[in-house]
C-alpha cells in the first residue's frame, strides 16, 4: 500500500470523461485516509475539475463500476514495490 500524500499525483478516473479509457492526471490536495482523498486535475482538454473524498484504490482493490475513483499510476506501483523489497530485513 501506498501512503497518499499532498502534492503526489495520480490518476483519475471519471464516468463523465471525454474518453474513459484514458485516466486524467490529479493532484492530491487533502488526505482523509489512505483510500480517500481530495484532488485536483485536468481533463483530457486541459479544463479542471476537483473531487472531495474520491476513493484511493490500493493494491488488488476492484475498480468500482459505477463511481469516479482514482489510482495510483504503474510506474509508482513498481517503484513503492522496489523500495520496500530494499529495505525489508532479512529472513
Amino acid at each position: 500500500m501506498i501512503t497518499p500524500t499532498i502534492g503526489r499525483i495520480l490518476w483519475v478516473w471519471r464516468l463523465r470523461s471525454t474518453d474513459i479509457k484514458q485516466a486524467e492526471p490529479a493532484f492530491v490536495t487533502y488526505v482523509h485516509n489512505e483510500r480517500l482523498v481530495n484532488v485536483a486535475g485536468f481533463d483530457h482538454a486541459g479544463m479542471h475539475f476537483s473531487f472531495s473524498k474520491l476513493i484511493l484504490l490500493q493494491d488488488d482493490d476492484a475498480k468500482p463500476d459505477v463511481e469516479n475513483f482514482a489510482s495510483w499510476m504503474p510506474y509508482q506501483v513498481t517503484a513503492d514495490a522496489a523500495i520496500k523489497a530494499k529495505t525489508q530485513p532479512p529472513a
